[in-house]
């Protein structure tokens, strides 16, 4: 049975045996649901306003500051009827090739930036979860 994460204008599904750390203040959302390995998939609620665009390549400059020989690939994808822009990045962490999907979407009254990290050989797992997690809150009214 999945839990769910029903807080500051955010609503969605994720494994009810991962941690969930809510770092939300007044002004900003932002939840990350981490893996019992300590993979994680995390939204970043903004205003409807907010640049997609510059939200991204932030979060781009953020990895490529923390890491070394960050490969970067553009990428538009849909989920539940949504358009979503971003990268996926390809990175060394801890002798591991490790991927971080970042991607960026309009929904309601927010912009959001989805972030999900996990090693490449546990992403091929990980990731329907990750993409379930994010369908939910895009099905989610807000």
């Amino acid at each position: 049975m999945p839990a769910i994460f029903d807080r500051h204008g955010l609503h969605f599904l994720y494994p009810e045996d991962w941690t969930v750390e809510d770092n939300s203040d007044e002004a900003q959302a932002s939840v990350t649901v981490y893996s019992p390995d300590g993979w994680y998939w995390s939204v970043n609620a903004f205003g409807k306003d907010a640049d997609r665009d510059v939200l991204v390549e932030e979060a781009v400059r953020a990895f490529q500051s923390e890491y070394q020989g960050v490969d970067t690939y553009p990428v538009h994808e849909q989920i539940a009827e949504r358009d979503l822009t971003g990268f996926d990045l390809d990175f060394i962490y801890l002798d591991l090739i490790t991927r971080a999907l970042i991607r960026a979407v309009r929904h309601g009254d927010q912009t959001l930036v989805i972030v999900c990290q996990a090693e490449d050989r546990q992403l091929a797992r990980l990731e329907p979860v990750f993409r379930a997690m994010t369908t939910s809150l895009l099905q989610s009214d807000t």
